[in-house]
Order: structure tokens, then C-alpha cells, then sequence
């Protein structure tokens, strides 16, 4: 953390890019980088950086969970693991917070269907899917056609085998 707020200040005084630093002190551009970022942390992961039991790059993927408690717990299943693990699993807990759910759309709208697959054999209507058997590819080109036609769809319709 000494190192982060030294380059941070030299950085300043100087006037100096993250490159420019990089140069003047012999580093890469990414290791200033990476030491810069260290001084956004959140508190709870500032002190297992500074004593060694968290590494820096570890520190940075676990920056990326907003939610204190949700970090902590990522923290904790991930202090024997690799970085690579650690990645996983923040984006596993990215994925859950910022996906939206989809709405379902509502298949009992589809009442013609239903109907549809109750008289026509081969047809079953099932709450996610419709199952289709056929023996000829024509058989299945009629069912396609028939089905489409209850969906109101007015375009021309052409099935190549």
C-alpha cells in the first residue's frame, strides 16, 4: 500500500503517465497500474493485501463484487485456490447479480396450438417445447405449414429437404 500512494505522488509531482512511471522506475506499465488500483480497494480487502495474506491480483478480481458480504464469501472459498478459480467464481457471482430473468413467455396464449396438438397425431404440446413425429419429410412439411398458419404467419413458407 506504501508503494501505491509513493507512485501515486510521484506521479503527481512528476506529471507522469502510468507509462512514463512505468519507465522511470523500471517497471512494466501494468505493475503501476495494478499498484494504482490498489488505493480503490474496499477496506475489507486493503488489509489482507497489506499483510501479505491476499495476493495483489486476487485483491483486484475480488475488487469486482460490489457486495461486502458476497466478497467476503468468495474470499473465503478461494483463499487455497489458484487465480484462475478465483475468476470463475466472481463470474459466476457477476453473472447471477447483473443478469436480468427472462420473462416466460405465456404458452397458454397459444390455445389454437394446444388444440391443434390434441387432434393432430405426432403432435404433443408439452409447457417448454412441441414434440413433432413424422415419417417423410413431407409429413413434416405439412405439420410445419399447418402450425404456422395457427401462429398468423401470412408470409410464403418454403422447406427444402
Amino acid at each position: 500500500m506504501e508503494e501505491a500512494c509513493s507512485l501515486k505522488q510521484l506521479m503527481a509531482s512528476l506529471k507522469l503517465d502510468y507509462r512514463k512511471t512505468a519507465e522511470f522506475i523500471g517497471k512494466s506499465k501494468s505493475y503501476v497500474s495494478e499498484r494504482i488500483q490498489l488505493l480503490d480497494l474496499p477496506d475489507d480487502l486493503k488489509e489482507p493485501v497489506s499483510n501479505g495474506t491476499l495476493p495483489l491480483k486476487k485483491a483486484l478480481e475480488l475488487k469486482k463484487i460490489t457486495n461486502p458480504q458476497k466478497r467476503a464469501r468468495i474470499f473465503a472459498k478461494s483463499s487455497s485456490g489458484d487465480l484462475e478459480q478465483l475468476r470463475i467464481l466472481v463470474e459466476s457471482v457477476l453473472e447471477k447479480t447483473c443478469k436480468p430473468h427472462k420473462k416466460r413467455e405465456k404458452w397458454d396464449t397459444l390455445q389454437d396450438i394446444r388444440d391443434f396438438s390434441r387432434k393432430t397425431k405426432g403432435v404433443r404440446f408439452y409447457k417448454d417445447r412441441i414434440s413433432v413425429q413424422f415419417k417423410t419429410p413431407d409429413d413434416l412439411r405439412n405439420l410445419l405449414i399447418q402450425m404456422l398458419a395457427l401462429l398468423g404467419n401470412q408470409e410464403e413458407v418454403h422447406f427444402e429437404s
